[in-house]
């Protein structure tokens, strides 16, 4: 019996996390594996080229025992990256098309439905660049991480629009600043990067790699910035914390003219169940985000 209430109790526990700690956990696990594999393989192989002082990130995880811990680390940051897309996407289709009256931005849940498919094939590409080192399949390795790198920045992109001109109310000026500063420095490093490996890239090797490690970090940069907006870090007055609907659209819905539902207090953070939990009928706006209650706001 005491089994069986552990296991019915762990999807409640998983749908309670914290959108912004999956966002987190997600940079902080890419962090760790790549500077793992980096210290493994210099100090254990010394399998840089000659003269390299920073190498490129596949080059790290090309020999035992690095490449061990890449594909379980890098595959297992692609999977987490594919749920940080959905979380977002959950984000964004409420705020898009939750305005009021809610149609008057439905248009965008097609831009988010596209932009989040672009994200979750980049977050998969990135499982196939763990699993297939750049010594087994130079060509598939490579393919995949242009996809990784390239959907990504696109995904990034879209999000940033998205959160600039759809609803910038549910965002700060701060935060879109770091975000827009993240893509161009994505931008620019990639256009570097693929442009040295066309060219001659045995030539420009360290220029190359370090414009690799400049994308990626501004990728995992932007990709940690969006703990701001999951955990309702930008939201003053009627909607803060607003991980609840607007108050006309909660009004009516239980009656409450304050915005807020009947009973609770005012909320924060948006949590995994937001994807998961599905719709119940006459509450389809409260389902798409699970509500994290708080006692130090009134």
């Amino acid at each position: 019996r005491g089994r069986r209430h552990r296991v019915s109790a762990m999807p409640h526990m998983v749908s309670t996390v914290r959108a912004g700690t999956v966002v987190r956990a997600t940079v902080g696990l890419a962090f760790l594996t790549v500077a793992t594999t980096t210290v493994l393989t210099f100090v254990m192989n010394g399998e840089f080229p000659a003269g390299v002082l920073v190498p490129m990130i596949s080059d790290t995880f090309v020999y035992p025992p690095a490449s061990y811990v890449g594909r379980v680390g890098i595959g297992l940051v692609g999977f987490l990256l594919a749920i940080t897309v959905c979380v977002v996407r959950s984000y964004l289709s409420l705020f898009a098309c939750g305005d009021t009256p809610p149609r008057t931005n439905v248009p965008w849940r097609v831009v988010t439905t596209l932009h989040s498919f672009i994200g979750c094939v980049a977050s998969f590409s990135l499982c196939v660049v763990a699993a297939v080192n750049e010594r087994e399949n130079l060509k598939v390795h490579f393919s995949f991480a242009v996809f990784f790198l390239t959907g990504t920045s696109v995904w990034h992109a879209c999000v940033l629009a998205q959160l600039r001109y759809a609803h910038p109310r549910c965002t700060t000026c701060e935060s879109l600043a770091l975000k827009s500063v993240c893509v161009g420095a994505e931008i620019a490093s990639l256009i570097s990067f693929f442009t040295l490996c066309f060219v001659d890239l045995k030539s420009y090797y360290q220029i190359a790699a370090i414009s690799e490690w400049l994308a990626v970090a501004s990728i995992g940069s932007f990709t940690w910035s969006l703990g701001t907006e999951l955990d309702g870090e930008c939201f003053t007055g009627e909607f803060k914390a607003g991980f609840t609907c607007p108050k006309d659209t909660v009004t009516g819905m239980d009656g409450n003219s304050s915005g807020w539902m009947d009973g609770e207090s005012k909320t924060t953070g948006m949590t995994l169940g937001s994807f998961w939990s599905g719709r119940a009928p006459g509450r389809e706006m409260l389902d798409v985000l699970v509500l994290t209650r708080t006692d130090t706001e009134v």
